[in-house]
């Protein structure tokens, strides 16, 4: 049976790492072309997998996925930076998501934007917040087509600038520790 939760990385150095951490192995599935490899993380089982670059691979492994039973997906990722305060590794905790390319307005009927689910994010928030070291923010991201006819003044108009967390508002969603 398929778990009905996965992770989606993009990008091979972050599917090695998930991979190795999580002890995941290859399954003999697969979604469209994407390998599936089964792992374990805090006891629960999860399907890995890098569905390949852009929406329409992602979209086609997310809907066979959710066919077999997934309920669950977390994506995590490399993006590009239009916003000034931000930095090349900076991690951001999505809030919203802005999605202007095809294929996320094939799934967004009636907005081009779609909120995180809270429980999701909060947890985010919290296993981040464990790590002393590790600063995060939370903001929205934003999915185009063409990123390169693009211009900052377009992602200015369609996006809020991200927002540091502080780390004991953080914390004391977690029973205070």
């Amino acid at each position: 049976s398929v778990p009905t939760r996965a992770l989606f990385t993009w990008g091979e150095p972050l599917f090695e790492v998930v991979r190795q951490v999580s002890h995941a192995k290859p399954t003999d599935l697969k979604a469209g072309i994407a390998k599936l490899y089964r792992g374990t993380w805090a006891g629960e089982p999860f399907i890995l997998v890098n569905p390949g670059i852009g929406g329409p691979s992602t979209a086609l492994v997310a809907d066979k996925l959710h066919a077999c039973g997934v309920d669950t997906f977390v994506g995590i990722g490399f993006a590009g930076i239009v916003h000034p305060l931000l930095q090349s590794g900076d991690i951001i905790v999505v809030e919203r998501a802005l999605g202007e390319d095809g294929t996320s307005r094939s799934y967004l009927e009636t907005t081009d934007e779609v909120a995180a689910t809270p429980i999701m994010k909060q947890a985010l928030e919290i296993s981040l917040s464990e790590d002393p070291g590790t600063a995060f923010q939370c903001g929205t991201v934003w999915t185009t087509d063409p990123p390169y006819r693009k211009t900052r003044h377009s992602a200015r108009a369609a996006h809020t600038p991200p927002r540091p967390r502080p780390r004991a508002r953080a914390r004391a969603t977690h029973g205070g520790h």
